[in-house]
């Protein structure tokens, strides 16, 4: 039984029974012979939560900031939790 793939210029859907797979390439992200990660700048104003070094989401204020990363820090307690302040370039570990 083979299952279809239909291409679309670069991206492809894969059909397996009812559950159908969009396929994208990440060739953007291969340069040569290594990989290039793709990178969020930091944000220029408000507060990020950077878990385990990257940075996730966006916040408007410490507070929720702060909530944000208090819920996850409670269910990943395993993660390296920290909220960046844009304005004063200072990073503090949840």
């Amino acid at each position: 039984m083979g299952w279809p793939i239909t291409g679309l210029g670069q991206v492809a859907l894969a059909r397996f029974g009812r559950l159908t797979l969009l396929i994208i390439p990440n060739t953007s992200l291969y340069n040569g012979n290594e990989m290039v990660a793709a990178t969020r700048e930091l944000p220029a104003s408000g507060y990020a939560l950077e878990v385990d070094g990257r940075l996730k989401a966006e916040f408007a204020t410490r507070d929720g900031a702060r909530a944000g990363g208090e819920e996850l820090k409670r269910r990943f307690p395993m993660l390296e939790i920290r909220i960046y302040d844009a304005q004063t370039n200072a990073r503090e570990e949840i």
